[in-house]
């Protein structure tokens, strides 16, 4: 296991405590929908992390499972939280979940076709 999978697993344990606790009472949000910009950013992160995880060790990134799971642990999220006191679901945080995600393998699939590219330009 290397170091990034290391901070993507104490990402994963951080964030599903924001998602559970009792949410702040920090009266007005910083702007309109910020909670859906914390989904995004949670979401994009842990993504990111799991595919530096790969890429570090030059190993593939399976998009379809990430994705997959991601779509899993967002539903899971809502769910859980529609139970919880001072909590509510909400579709919308799933998309901004799902958002993040895609975004951070997206990203991450063009940083390593990049990678690749210049590394086929050195060795010519």
């Amino acid at each position: 296991m290397n170091r990034y999978a290391i901070y993507a697993c104490a990402w994963f344990v951080l964030s599903a405590y924001g998602f559970f606790m009792r949410p702040p009472s920090i009266g007005v949000p910083l702007f309109p929908h910020f909670d859906k910009f914390v989904h995004f950013a949670l979401f994009f992160g842990q993504l990111w992390l799991v595919a530096r995880a790969h890429t570090s060790q030059m190993r593939p990134v399976n998009n379809q499972l990430w994705l997959g799971l991601a779509l899993v642990w967002a539903i899971a999220i809502e769910l859980i939280q529609n139970t919880l006191p001072n909590r509510s679901a909400d579709v919308w945080d799933a998309v901004a979940d799902m958002a993040g995600a895609a975004c951070a393998l997206y990203i991450a699939h063009k940083v390593i076709q990049n990678r690749l590219r210049l590394q086929k330009e050195t060795s010519l």
